[in-house]
């Protein structure tokens, strides 16, 4: 994960980087592979989440028909909601199976240092919970809030949320900035060019997949999408990404068990303003954090050939 996504960061005898320099030129068996990842990626996140509709019906007491007529208008069921969480969860294997398609063990997607830093992620979800609880505190104190109960499904819906999302945040890391990141920098043989490239497409597909209509919502998508994709780069690892990620994803999911109607999702056009914006200051802390965590050589941000190169005269 250095400045050169196309370029090993280890040994390539040890079988270990990053992306493999031959990965782009690797037969069309591969991108078949790859296109089978992505048809039961879209099964899955369709299956999964109708079966939270089924659920919604018993619980909700309403008619399918009446739930179907909420999904066109762009209002998902509570528990339709909830399960396509954890739909997304249930990805986070399907990323390793890609990984090995490509060369590459499964911890070198989550670092240099081939393995997931535990000590560096909890330091930075630390920061992420003191950033976004502050400005979850203010949006709160200036901002109208919907009105929340509890209902008859509100505990067990929090318990399935609180399992499912820091997988599903994890799983959307490893997906984008681990994979779709590095691949499509790969593709470039311009170190700098294929960075900037990767960045731009992987956060436009993040931004795509939250399939909001509203401007403000996808601007934000966009933007949370690139201060990721540089942390990953600047520390070179997946953690910051996935502590922003997770923090963000659970504050938001929090109030959807005590809400009638799960508004908090509604992405429709015009629900979106400016002050959206203001969540990147919470993300930008927590990247600049990690940011300053890797610039002071306390967490590994480059690989070893990497290094090597950059003490070779």
């Amino acid at each position: 994960m250095d400045a050169r996504p196309g370029v090993a960061s280890a040994d390539d005898t040890d079988g270990v980087s990053p992306l493999l320099p031959g990965s782009r030129h690797r037969p069309l068996a591969a991108d078949r592979r790859a296109g089978a990842g992505a048809a039961l990626f879209l099964v899955v996140t369709t299956v999964v989440p109708m079966l939270g509709l089924l659920v919604d019906v018993q619980v909700g007491g309403g008619s399918l028909g009446g739930y179907l007529d909420d999904i066109v208008d762009g209002v998902l069921p509570r528990w339709m909601t909830a399960f396509a969480f954890v739909s997304i969860a249930l990805m986070l294997p399907l990323c390793a199976v890609l990984a090995r398609i490509v060369g590459q063990p499964f911890g070198y997607l989550s670092s240099v240092t081939g393995r997931f830093r535990w000590g560096f992620f909890w330091r930075m979800m630390a920061v992420a919970v003191v950033a976004f609880g502050i400005l979850t505190a203010v949006n709160l104190a200036i901002s109208p809030q919907p009105p929340l109960e509890v209902l008859s499904d509100s505990w067990p819906m929090l318990v399935v949320l609180l399992v499912a999302i820091p997988f599903q945040a994890a799983a959307e890391e490893y997906m984008l900035r681990g994979l779709v990141f590095r691949a499509v920098g790969s593709w470039l043989p311009d170190p700098r060019a294929g960075l900037a490239v990767g960045a731009l497409v992987s956060s436009l597909l993040f931004a795509v997949l939250h399939g909001a209509s509203d401007p403000w919502l996808n601007a934000f998508y966009f933007g949370m999408a690139l201060l990721c994709c540089y942390a990953t780069w600047r520390t070179g690892g997946l953690e910051v990404a996935v502590a922003v990620h997770v923090v963000n994803n659970l504050i938001a999911a929090s109030f959807l068990p005590f809400m009638p109607t799960p508004d908090v999702f509604d992405r429709e056009a015009g629900v979106g303003d400016p002050t959206v914006l203001l969540q990147l200051l919470a993300v930008g802390a927590v990247v600049a954090a990690g940011s300053l965590w890797a610039a002071r050589g306390r967490v590994a941000a480059l690989g070893p050939t990497a290094t090597r190169a950059a003490v070779q005269p």
